[in-house]
């Protein structure tokens, strides 16, 4: 998996502890390009032959957070996966996050994508 900027704390286990989350960020100015495949063999037992590329990835932990000015592009085929923003908000612990002129974009390629 790759991610271009991953704004997530150790908060996993939803403690509520904020000595434990990804805080006080200004991600601005950042171009990330992606090309993402299906892989040509199970690299892991658990998931099959499977590739991911995400833009932003902002999860449990994490408050406090500006992305700003930012460009993501993904492109996929063949069967991988892609998401341009991977967003989950646990137990209201991912708090403040904003996001201002930015440009997120994921372009499927071909119909075997996720």
């Amino acid at each position: 998996m790759q991610v271009a900027i991953a704004t997530t704390g150790s908060a996993w286990n939803y403690e509520n502890d904020p000595n434990l989350f990804c805080h006080d960020v200004n991600a601005y100015d950042n171009f990330a390009h992606f090309q993402v495949v299906r892989p040509y063999d199970d690299r892991w037992p658990e998931y099959g032959p499977t590739s991911s590329s995400h833009g932003v990835r902002v999860q449990w932990g994490a408050a406090d957070i500006t992305f700003s000015d930012n460009m993501f592009i993904t492109y996929v085929q063949g069967g991988g996966k892609t998401r341009g923003l991977w967003l989950t908000v646990a137990n209201n612990i991912s708090t403040d996050i904003a996001f201002t002129n930015n440009l997120i974009r994921t372009v499927y390629q071909d119909d075997l994508n996720t």
